[in-house]
This record gives structure tokens, sequence and C-alpha cells, in this order.
């Protein structure tokens, strides 16, 4: 599992959008909740860099799409101190986005 970790983490860092190496924002989510799910040591500068990497590019998107969104909130909810002001804030304004939207 850690040598996992540290797979991505170095293949990450030879690259400007993690997209390029194959982790999409599917992946992407995934990986966030598998940090807090299996407990992955995120304490780790490394690792910590990686989740704000992460979270960096989710809240450069376009759209997220529902179910990742929930598993990035999840993620949020137990790694806040690594997730980076501008998810936070991409968050909010699709968050107030999506409750201001017309319901049919």
């Amino acid at each position: 599992l850690y040598e996992a970790n540290e797979y991505l983490i170095t293949k990450s860092s030879h690259v400007s959008h993690l997209s390029e190496i194959g982790i999409g924002s599917q992946e992407q989510a995934n990986i966030i909740w598998s940090y807090t799910v299996l407990e992955i040591p995120s304490e780790e500068a490394k690792t910590k860099q990686f989740i704000q990497r992460i979270y960096d590019e989710a809240s450069q998107l376009q759209q997220i799409q529902l179910e990742h969104a929930h598993q990035l909130w999840q993620g949020y909810v137990l790694l806040k101190p690594f997730v980076s002001q501008n998810f936070i804030q991409y968050l909010q304004n699709e968050w107030n986005h999506e409750k201001s939207r017309m319901k049919i």
C-alpha cells in the first residue's frame, strides 16, 4: 500500500496534470477517498503535497460530477488541513450555484 502511494507520488511529480498519467477526476476522487478509509499517513510531506495537488486540480475542473464531489467532500472532512483554499472556494461556488438553480 505504501509502495503504491510512493509510486503515485513519484510518477505524478514528472507531469503538469495528473490526467497525463491516467489519473483523471474519477481516479483522483478515489485516491482521496482511499486515503481517508485506508488511513494512509497523510502527515508525510510528500503525501500532503499530493493531496493538495489533487484538490487543486479538482478546483480547476469546469464541472465536477456528483459522485466525485461526494468523495472529495468526504476526504475534505477528514483531511481538512491539507485541502487548498482554491478547492474550498470552488466547492462553495458550485454549492451556491446548485442551490440557486431553478428546480422543475
